[in-house]
């Protein structure tokens, strides 16, 4: 009786499977994080666009901030009212998780009391879902014509504080774009803007 041959793969076949298996977990794996990071990114810019329009909605709208006033006084950015007065914003802080790679539940109370008042509550910005970002708000000037704001948006994605964004509005009603600070090249952040408010512990 015969014997059938044995049939196999070589040494040199599986170390080329090996090889081309290498080489294209090199190529994906630094493309799939980069494409888990830009979707984690995505809620910061559309947040802070909720932001910019809800501020500009805001600014546009007429409003009385003196006790007793009869005509109403616009164009200023949402500040913080107090007694029949009008208070700028400073440095309002939405929370988020404070950890690396962890989302915030928008059911938590010191989430849910920062947004039920000024600034959030006046350009209506509400989180509905869980989320990454720490969101910051900063109004100046008390008088019309001298008003301006900045938005901020940090989480700590992958290490402390690695993703940051911002969006200005000037004293003339304009918004400007969504900054991405880490890759915009720039050195300082804007007037009120805190380096770490949504830094990982």
């Amino acid at each position: 009786m015969l014997k059938k041959n044995a049939k196999g793969f070589t040494l040199i076949e599986l170390m080329i499977v090996v090889a081309i298996i290498g080489i294209l977990a090199a190529v994906a794996v630094p493309g799939f994080m980069n494409y888990i990071k830009s979707s984690k990114t995505s809620e910061a810019k559309t947040n802070l666009k909720a932001i910019a329009d809800g501020s500009l909605s805001y600014f546009e709208a007429e409003h009385c901030y003196e006790a007793g006033c009869m005509a109403p006084t616009n164009q200023l950015y949402p500040g913080q009212p107090a007694a029949g007065a009008y208070a700028p914003a400073e440095a309002t802080v939405v929370p988020n998780a404070g950890k690396i790679g962890q989302k915030q539940s928008p059911e938590n109370t010191n989430v849910t009391n920062v947004l039920a008042a000024d600034p959030f509550k006046s350009i209506k910005f509400a989180i509905n879902k869980p989320f990454y970002y720490a969101y910051q708000y900063v109004s100046a000037g008390d008088k019309p014509g001298g008003s301006t704001f900045s938005a901020a948006a940090q989480a700590s994605l992958n290490k402390s504080c690695d993703s940051n964004f911002f969006v200005t509005g000037t004293a003339d009603g304009k918004i400007g774009n969504i900054i991405d600070f880490d890759e915009s090249g720039l050195t300082s952040r804007p007037t009120g803007i805190t380096e770490d408010f949504g830094k990982a512990t």
